[in-house]
């Protein structure tokens, strides 16, 4: 690759031995070439150089004659790592959850805060015996979020609060826009048109648009559904609109339409119909979304994801905003305009956004939501936040070319990747998704990763930089990870 030539000096490895022992009437002008000292170092057989943040997180000991530690922090930012984005691919039984477990019980420990999505019910326990906050969407236990109620969050890549509330509520409506779009096939330009000017005059008639904050109105100040259907009932065109009487109709079979959906005995009304009643109270929060998932693509299943990462947006806004005035507060205090990296990150509270089997969501007929969660991968590296993707199919992010197209976006913002025991079609996907990296996989990696090892864990730092690491887990962690027991393979 670096276009270094070997001359194995045929019929003259005599004259080579005698040039290599410096001897005096022998030189080979032609095959010398002068090294320097520094690049002598660099071609010295070692793979890796040792991985210490400086952290909790002892990953496990470099797989190799070696057997180094492999120390880690996803939040420490260098010249080579310029997010905190994880993937972790493996197929089921090879440890995926339990990675992602010690990752996040590592980032709690620090201080930090974890949001998991969990559609297979898979960190439930753990979160139980961390004493996390468990959100079960869907369940019919009265749990509501008002697609109503405008987030601080969207489509915002800088934690300044000073921006114009206008334009917060101008993107509201267009993320308004795609959810109504999951729930009416059929939304063309007037449906869309009816439906924004409709909520634009009860956002009015609420005084949203005198507001300077979100903070401004907690939940229950916000319109719901109920209050957009009320109002649309009772419309009438204006007397002079070119057809009034047609218009009218159109307001009110859209009215009809929304009840039918949202009313008491709508599909959609226990879950979206009602002020919202989540409140993240705690580090580690846990939604479960099983009954929010199923193989047909119904519309709960298809807008769940993208509500809930809606109303997460917002809370990592949130604590990014919060981190900037804490760092502010200090420089204030201490009468200081410029402090270190190392204090920054002291001060700074980082949030884990864990999205699990994120396969689950990989469809052609659910794009929308795959490019929600790209964006989302994309927007919060500069919100003192990293999203970790799990999939046990990797072959689904190949699927299409459109769900190819974004599956390689949410990759290539991932600054970190990690394989575990993948096969066949998973690990031709792989190859694939990763194939235009600096540095794509190499044979004897896929081999690694193919090997199906429990505990063995191919891990990615940069696009140079990777580890066949092999995983540690102290007794602690086994008390509160291996719910099934401790496999033989994982003992170190």
């Amino acid at each position: 690759r670096s276009n270094f030539g070997i001359n194995d000096l045929t019929f003259r490895q005599f004259e080579g031995f005698l040039d290599m022992s410096n001897y005096p009437l022998s030189k080979l002008d032609r095959e010398y070439y002068q090294i320097t000292s520094i690049n002598n170092a660099i071609g010295y057989p070692l793979k890796n150089l040792p991985l210490n943040d400086g952290n909790n997180l002892l990953l496990g000991n470099e797989v190799g004659g070696n057997d180094s530690p492999i120390v880690w922090n996803m939040f420490s930012l260098t010249s080579s790592r310029a997010n905190h984005n994880v993937m972790i691919l493996g197929t089921s039984g090879m440890g995926k959850s339990t990675l992602t477990k010690k990752i996040l019980t590592s980032s709690l420990a620090a201080g930090n805060i974890a949001i998991i999505i969990d559609p297979q019910a898979e960190y439930v326990k753990w979160a139980n015996k961390m004493g996390g906050q468990i959100v079960d969407l869907g369940s019919g236990d009265g749990t509501v979020i008002n697609p109503l109620q405008v987030k601080s969050f969207i489509a915002r890549e800088e934690d300044d609060a000073n921006v114009n509330f206008n334009t917060l509520i101008n993107n509201h409506l267009l993320w308004l826009e795609k959810f109504f779009s999951f729930i009416f096939d059929d939304m063309n330009e007037m449906k869309k048109n009816i439906l924004q000017l409709e909520i634009i005059k009860l956002y009015q008639s609420w005084g949203i648009y005198r507001l300077k904050e979100v903070k401004e109105l907690k939940n229950d100040g916000w319109p719901t559904m109920d209050d957009l259907i009320k109002q649309m009932k009772k419309f009438v065109a204006p007397k002079d609109h070119h057809d009034k009487e047609g218009y009218t109709k159109k307001v009110l079979d859209m009215a009809e339409l929304l009840e039918g959906k949202f009313g008491r005995y709508g599909t959609l009304g226990a879950l979206y119909n009602g002020h919202t009643n989540i409140n993240i109270e705690n580090d580690l929060v846990v939604f479960k979304t099983s009954n929010l998932i199923d193989t047909e693509g119904s519309v709960n299943a298809r807008i769940g994801i993208m509500v809930l990462i809606s109303l997460v947006n917002g809370f990592i806004f949130d604590n990014a905003f919060n981190n900037k005035k804490r760092i502010n507060e200090y420089k204030e205090k201490n009468k200081i305009r410029l402090i270190s990296k190392k204090e920054i990150q002291k001060l700074t509270r980082y949030c884990s956004f864990c999205i699990d089997e994120e396969h689950l969501y990989i469809s052609e007929k659910n794009i929308t939501t795959l490019n929600y969660i790209s964006d989302t991968t994309k927007l919060v590296r500069k919100l003192d936040c990293g999203t970790i993707h799990t999939t046990q199919n990797p072959s689904d992010y190949a699927s299409s070319t459109a769900v190819e197209q974004i599956a390689k976006k949410i990759t290539g913002n991932c600054q970190y990747s990690f394989f575990l025991g993948l096969v066949g079609d998973d690990i031709e996907a792989v190859k694939k998704l990763y194939k235009t990296a600096e540095a794509p996989l190499l044979d004897s990696e896929v081999k690694f990763i193919s090997g199906r090892r429990v505990g063995k864990v191919l891990a990615s730092m940069s696009n140079a930089l990777r580890y066949k690491i092999n995983l540690h887990y102290n007794p602690k962690e086994k008390e509160l990870f291996f719910e099934k027991g401790e496999d033989e393979n994982m003992r170190n």
